[in-house]
């Protein structure tokens, strides 16, 4: 859950932002419509990596209403591209509104449809930067094996909610409508520890980010 007095601190100690009030107004609308966001803390995070990387081409799986695509695109340092998927017909519709409010068109495009069934978006192989993670929990190995080759050699995949809300690391403790979805997790943060073809550092922000650097 997020705590948006936190979240109203720590953005008054950011520079201004021109799209704060857009920002403000599509996180009350997450709460009050019960649309999940990524917490400010690990957003931030992203967002430092990207400007550290000097990222320009990001593909976010799972758009939800558009905040960290927006976020993504015109938050950080510099503006980026930023192509996201989102399979939620009327969550895709909101996420449009919001990049239409935001005037940025030029700058985040979105795809509606099932991402693991995609390939007619014509996303190429090592064309993104940044591969980022936020969808159906219980898909994350497949979206991460089915993008990984559009990132670039150095490139970052970044996954959010690998905590899942704390039960990824004991999951026969979780709820037991959630225990399946964190088992699941809890084997895509072991395979992502695994993986040598990337370098994985796991950061306790939010809801948990994994953030894996193509060799």
């Amino acid at each position: 859950m997020i705590d948006h007095n936190k979240v109203d601190y720590l953005q008054s100690l950011q520079p201004e932002d021109e799209h704060e009030a857009l920002f403000a107004h599509i996180r009350s609308y997450a709460v009050e419509h019960n649309v999940p966001i990524m917490e400010e803390d690990g957003l931030q995070l992203v967002l430092d990596l990207m400007d550290a990387a000097k990222a320009e081409d990001v593909l976010e799986i799972g758009s939800a209403i558009g905040y960290s695509a927006l976020r993504f695109a015109l938050s950080g340092r510099m503006k980026r591209r930023v192509q996201t998927i989102e399979r939620d017909e009327v969550r895709a519709q909101k996420a449009r509104t919001n990049i239409s409010a935001a005037d940025a068109e030029e700058w985040v495009k979105i795809y509606e449809g099932d991402a693991l069934q995609a390939d007619h978006f014509a996303i190429s192989p090592s064309s993104f930067d940044v591969l980022f993670i936020d969808a159906a929990k219980g898909a994350y190995q497949a979206f991460f094996d089915h993008y990984a080759p559009c990132v670039k050699p150095g490139g970052l995949i970044i996954t959010d909610n690998v905590l899942f809300r704390g039960y990824a690391e004991a999951p026969e403790k979780a709820p037991k409508r959630w225990r399946s979805m964190a088992k699941k997790v809890h084997a895509y943060n072991r395979e992502l520890a695994a993986n040598t073809a990337y370098t994985t550092t796991f950061h306790a922000v939010g809801d948990g980010v994994a953030v894996s650097q193509k060799d």
